[in-house]
C-alpha cells in the first residue's frame, strides 16, 4: 500500500479557495515536512541568515529541491531568497555579497535582526498590527513593514516576469 505522503499537503490545500497565497512555514532541516510543504507550494521563498553556516544550509535545500523535482517530476521555483536576521558585521557583509554574486533571486535588500519581530510573535500579532511601546520600536516596526511589502513586490514582478501561476 502507498502512503502518498509527499502529496497529502498538496491535497489538502487544494481544497482551500479565497486565497491568493497561503504562507507555509518549514522547520529548518530537510526532512518529510519540508518535502511536503515544497511538493504543495511549488513557489518558494526562502529565508537565510547571512552566515556560514547557512550558506551551506542553501546549497542543501537546492540540492533536495533538484531531488525532489526529479523524483516527482515536478516544477518547483524560487522566488526569492531573503537575506534574513542580518546582523551588522564584516562577516554578515562578505556573506551578503558572496550571495549577491551567486544567486540570481537573492533579494536586493536584507531584513535586519530586530527585537520588535520577537515582541509581535510574543504578543500574538503580526509586524503589521503590533503596536510598538517606543518610538524607536515604532520606527523598526514601520521599516519592517516596508521591507515586507517591498518582498511581496518584488515576489509579484518575478511571477509577471517568469509568467508564474500562483
Amino acid at each position: 500500500m502507498a502512503r502518498n505522503r509527499e502529496h497529502k499537503l498538496r491535497a489538502l490545500l487544494s481544497e482551500i479557495i479565497g486565497y491568493d497565497w497561503i504562507l507555509i512555514d518549514c522547520p529548518p532541516n530537510l526532512g518529510n515536512l519540508t518535502d511536503n510543504a515544497l511538493n504543495a507550494s511549488r513557489l518558494v521563498i526562502v529565508p537565510i541568515q547571512a552566515e556560514t553556516t547557512s550558506v551551506r544550509a542553501l546549497d542543501l535545500l537546492f540540492d533536495q529541491i533538484e531531488s525532489i523535482e526529479q523524483g516527482l517530476k515536478i516544477k518547483i521555483s524560487i522566488l526569492a531568497v531573503t537575506p534574513n536576521l542580518v546582523q551588522d558585521s564584516a562577516l554578515s557583509r562578505r556573506i551578503l555579497e558572496e550571495l549577491r554574486q551567486s544567486i540570481p533571486t537573492l533579494t536586493p535588500f536584507e531584513i535586519k535582526k530586530r527585537v520588535v519581530l520577537q515582541e509581535a510573535y510574543d504578543q500574538g500579532h503580526s509586524i503589521f498590527s503590533f503596536k510598538a511601546s517606543t518610538s524607536t520600536k515604532e520606527d523598526d516596526c514601520n521599516e519592517l513593514r516596508h521591507l515586507y511589502t517591498k518582498l511581496a513586490d518584488f515576489i509579484d514582478a518575478r511571477i509577471e516576469k517568469e509568467g508564474m501561476s500562483r
